[in-house]
């Protein structure tokens, strides 16, 4: 087996994040092209919940979202759900 797992770093929000994905998977290799090319979904994040929200994300992938969804709920709780162990 080759080992495929590589480390990607993102800053969002002032923070600087660590993901490791698969060099394979063309979402893990732009991760930080994607976060920069979605500013509605930020704007969208930061303007509909609050500090205390409770989030899910179904789907996370790797979880760059569910990180953006802790930075503007930091008294709440953020579930993230992947169904692929190889993603997860």
């Amino acid at each position: 087996m080759v080992e495929t797992a590589q480390r990607s770093i993102v800053t969002m929000t002032g923070r600087t994040l660590t993901f490791t994905g698969d060099l394979e998977d063309a979402y893990f290799r732009g991760l930080e092209a994607f976060h920069h090319g979605s500013p509605q979904f930020e704007q969208l994040i930061r303007g509909s919940l609050a500090p205390d929200s409770n989030c899910a994300d179904v789907g996370a992938n790797i979880g760059l979202t569910a990180a953006l969804l802790s930075t503007y709920c930091p008294n709440g709780r953020v579930y993230a759900v992947e169904a692929s162990p190889k993603n997860a």
